[in-house]
């Protein structure tokens, strides 16, 4: 009986040749604001009582005032702004919750506080035709005690791709 000893190799190399790879480039956001931003307008303050200012997150950004009064015929609104981007990519905007208004002149060294709002959604947005508005409007408190005025202040918005 002869025996005898086959050396018998295990493939130890496998390879695919039709992998797929792909990109998609999308256009970057861009965002712009309105040249006049969030407008309070000319208040008149109570000296007897705190009060506050709010201007609704919408088109017509109406002013509704609490105590306080306006001068008539003066201009108040919220800020607008537009994004534009890719219509198939969802994005979310994030805003400072609140905005600390300092004063000059008379008013130096003193600040008024605002509480922003903000129309439509954070997150999940995309844009239609190429764009998309929101605005931000806010709740500004009017102490008895304010000094009068001018005041000042900025604020950030940031969008997104998701």
């Amino acid at each position: 009986m002869a025996v005898g000893v086959q050396k018998v190799k295990a493939q130890n190399t496998a390879s695919v040749t039709d992998a797929k790879a792909s990109a998609t480039i999308v256009t970057p956001l861009t965002l712009s604001v309105n040249a006049d931003g969030l407008r309070f307008g000319k208040i008149v303050k109570s000296t007897t009582a705190d009060g506050s200012v709010t201007i609704e997150a919408s088109s017509s950004g109406t002013r509704s005032l609490d105590v306080v009064t306006a001068i008539p015929n003066d201009v108040s609104g919220a800020a607008k702004f537009t994004v534009t981007g890719d219509d198939a990519q969802s994005f979310s905007i994030v805003k400072d919750a609140s905005i600390t208004l300092n004063g000059s002149g008379n008013a130096t060294g003193k600040t008024l506080s605002v509480n922003t709002s903000m129309s439509g959604n954070a997150s999940g947005v995309s844009t239609t035709s190429g764009s998309y508005v929101f605005y931000v409007g806010g709740k500004m408190s009017v102490p008895s005690d304010q000094t009068a005025g001018a005041y000042s202040g900025e604020f950030e918005v940031t969008v997104s791709y998701e």
